[in-house]
């Protein structure tokens, strides 16, 4: 996959701070709608309240749309980094069961936080 031009000016000052709320943006691989069917859409679902229910996050809001979703959470103990690979490791693995799919799900740029 081609890197993105800029993507490092994004990690440029990046912190985590614990308790503080981030707006977060992941994108699927080529935006590729694979977040469009319900199954799918469920499993990021899911890994947002697994995040909650571990006290990784407190859930804000989120929106999933088919080659993206967002969400606004606020951050608990756990690194960004870690809560971000947890949250789109779970979900590509069962978007990839569910649509009966192998391969990358998300962009490897990592999220935007906003």
């Amino acid at each position: 996959m081609k890197p993105i031009k800029g993507a490092y000016r994004l990690r440029k000052g990046r912190h985590d701070a614990p308790g503080s709320y981030y707006a977060l943006t992941a994108i699927t691989a080529g935006r590729q709608p694979l977040l469009a069917s319900p199954n799918a859409a469920r499993s990021v679902l899911a890994s947002m309240q697994w995040l909650e229910k571990n006290k990784r996050i407190i859930l804000a809001a989120g929106v999933i749309m088919p080659d993206h979703f967002h969400m606004v959470a606020r951050l608990g103990e756990s690194p960004l980094s870690a809560v971000m690979h947890s949250l789109k490791g779970y979900s590509a693995k069962h978007i990839n069961h569910a649509c009966g799919r192998s391969g990358t799900v998300f962009r490897r740029s990592g999220f935007q936080p906003r």
